[in-house]
């Protein structure tokens, strides 16, 4: 139950953040420049720049979201996280497209929200064949 909570709070998260109104209301377009500009006095060099930040940040949101996915899903059922959340995505998209003139839809924002719902899907299993492989050494043991 607890893994549901903690799915629907991201997921109530995540909404906040992509359906402001405005991207400035959330306050993150002013960090992103801001890291920026740290980062490329660090020389990080300038190809990487505004949008690379920002689909490295729409992939970083959604790992957690593959992550709760698979730990809710049957073991058979993992790839759902990742479908599931390439259609919460689509959704995200079409109600800034419709409803907020002041965001951007981008197709390339679903890219990167799968992707980053796969990567977190990838991550949950793996820790979980680890706890298995982990779970079957102590039995040999015992």
């Amino acid at each position: 139950m607890s893994r549901w909570v903690a799915l629907g709070g991201y997921a109530v998260f995540v909404l906040w953040v992509t359906l402001m109104p405005r991207l400035e209301d959330v306050g993150a377009d002013s960090l992103a420049w801001r890291l920026l500009a740290v980062v490329h006095g660090w020389g990080v060099p300038a190809w990487f720049d505004y949008a690379m930040l920002e689909f490295m940040a729409n992939v970083a949101m959604f790992v957690p979201i593959g992550m709760f996915g698979v730990a809710i899903l049957p073991r058979h059922r993992w790839w759902l996280a990742i479908v599931t959340a390439f259609f919460f995505s689509c959704a995200i998209e079409l109600a800034q497209l419709w409803w907020l003139p002041d965001r951007v839809a981008d197709w390339r924002d679903v890219l990167a929200n799968s992707l980053g719902a796969a990567l977190g899907a990838g991550l949950a299993l793996g820790l979980r064949a680890l706890r298995w492989k982990s779970v079957n050494r102590e039995d040999a043991h015992v």
